[in-house]
């Protein structure tokens, strides 16, 4: 028997931006695999020698679809691809194409975004805003429209609290003032002011986030729209598997760079919260907060307040920073990975002054001895320049992972309330649940699978090399506190 959620997407046509994004294809998986929707269509751009076919065909290979493929062989048959880019003018869409939508489409889920937190201020307006600006357009036009959900971001706001509400504070432009400088400078001199229109927000991502929001309550109020807000994006928890992942931005980055040996000190305090949410519960709520979006207690009028919902950790199941690293690298010591480039350690420091001294220390000397190790021992390997990609994958996460940040989630709270048992069951959300440990060590499983494209047989001999590895390790920290300890004696003595 279907639950309240399956009977709202029974027979229904819905349309989803962002398909071949990683929480997009999560989304897509959940939807076919459990519920009967008439028809999903999928905007998606092509590439170089790759039509959006081909693309798709890729995409449903691989393991995260090996389920669906199993329990409902022919899903691809109410798959419609359409091809376009959020960037372009009304998406990019063929005129065809968009008479379709606008006549057919019942359900939008806008996960579509440029997520490289420092990209240019250009393409992240083009992107981001421009693109929700053309697709809120469309929803106006259509004729069948009961559910809109817009997925933004818990870091829209400026500050590190996040209440759910739409924020205009430190936005220094409105929406369409934006667009209007973007068409009449061109994008190279845009670019040049991004930071006199970024402001107080820690860069181009989120400030786009937030002007997008302000759009849609002054714009799309009258439409059935609500915002899905959440925390930093990681691996699946329990669908279709656990550990299924193929993102490295932001904190799987970091995360990634420290179990690879390469990245040895981070601007974290031990005690701050770390703000993760599973990516297939973030699946599981979009779908949720639709159906709850579509009932006629919830549909949005120009008098009320647009629904706003932040899925982050909350109490009491918080996680910090300090047990996430501590718990990755306990898992990484029984899997290690056979590519490693050093011993895996890290320091969390939460002074930035000490900071800055703890990455010319453990960071930046370490590299230079590394680079000539290499170099003696006749590998490629050039550690200076995986030294300044870490950085800058530090440098773009930092704001995520150097504050301690608090969310409001009434909302949030009364929609799962308003769920029933079964709901709850098939679309769970619910981060007061989740194990910690069992989730850590499902990511750091799939992340030396998916990521590191390493496979299980490849586990002794990289345990042998970790041994290795930590005997230099200590080696090389023997030789920097005495060389530092000649110096200080030199220096001062």
């Amino acid at each position: 028997m279907d639950t309240e959620i399956q009977k709202f997407f029974n027979n229904k046509t819905v349309f989803v931006t962002g398909g071949t994004g990683f929480l997009g294809k999560v989304l897509i998986e959940k939807i076919l695999r459990c519920t009967n929707i008439k028809r999903i269509y999928v905007l998606a751009r092509s590439r170089a020698g790759q039509d959006v076919k081909e693309r798709f065909n890729e995409i449903i290979k691989t393991p995260l679809f090996d389920k669906l493929h199993a329990t409902r062989p022919k899903f691809m048959d109410c798959v419609q691809l359409m091809e376009g880019d959020c960037a372009q003018d009304k998406l990019g869409l063929s005129n065809d194409d968009y008479l379709t939508l606008v006549e057919n489409v019942e359900v939008i889920l806008h996960c579509a975004a440029t997520v490289r937190f420092n990209e240019k201020l250009s393409v992240a307006t083009a992107i981001n805003v421009q693109g929700t600006v053309d697709i809120v357009a469309m929803a106006k036009e259509m004729q069948h429209l009961v559910s809109f959900v817009h997925v933004s971001t818990a870091f829209v706001t400026s500050t590190t609290h996040t209440e759910e509400r739409i924020c205009s504070e430190n936005l220094s432009v409105t929406c369409q003032q934006l667009l209007s400088v973007k068409e009449a400078l061109g994008d190279e001199k845009f670019d040049s002011l991004s930071s006199k229109f970024v402001g107080k927000f820690p860069n181009t991502y989120t400030f786009t986030k937030a002007i997008t929001e302000n759009f849609i309550r002054s714009e799309a109020s009258s439409l059935p729209i609500c915002i899905f807000r959440p925390g930093i994006i990681l691996s699946t928890y329990q669908e279709p598997f656990g550990g299924w992942i193929d993102n490295i931005q932001g904190a799987v980055g970091v995360t990634f760079g420290v179990l690879m040996g390469v990245l040895r000190v981070v601007n974290i305090a031990y005690p701050r919260h770390a703000p993760i949410v599973p990516v297939d519960y973030c699946a599981n709520m979009i779908l949720a907060a639709a159906w709850s979006n579509a009932s006629s207690s919830n549909k949005c009028s120009s008098t009320k307040e647009i629904p706003i919902y932040n899925l982050i950790p909350d109490e009491p199941n918080f996680l910090t920073w300090g047990q996430y690293i501590d718990t990755l690298v306990n898992y990484n010591n029984d899997m290690p990975y056979s590519k490693m480039l050093w011993y895996p350690t890290i320091r969390l420091i939460g002074s930035p002054r000490l900071y800055g001294l703890a990455t010319i220390m453990y960071q930046t000397v370490p590299a230079y001895v590394m680079q000539l190790f290499f170099k003696i021992s006749g590998s490629k390997i050039s550690m200076l320049k995986v030294n300044e990609k870490i950085a800058r994958l530090t440098d773009a996460a930092a704001h995520f992972i150097t504050h301690d940040f608090t969310f409001a989630t009434t909302n949030t709270r009364h929609l799962w309330q308003s769920m029933s048992p079964e709901d709850r069951k098939l679309f769970d959300f619910d981060m007061t649940s989740v194990d910690w440990n069992e989730y850590l060590l499902r990511f750091a499983k799939g992340l030396r699978e998916f990521i590191g494209k390493e496979e299980p047989e490849t586990i002794p001999a990289a345990k042998s090399k970790l041994k290795r590895f930590y005997m230099c390790h200590v080696a090389l920290n023997s030789v920097v506190c005495v060389g530092l300890l000649w110096t200080t004696q030199y220096i001062f003595f």
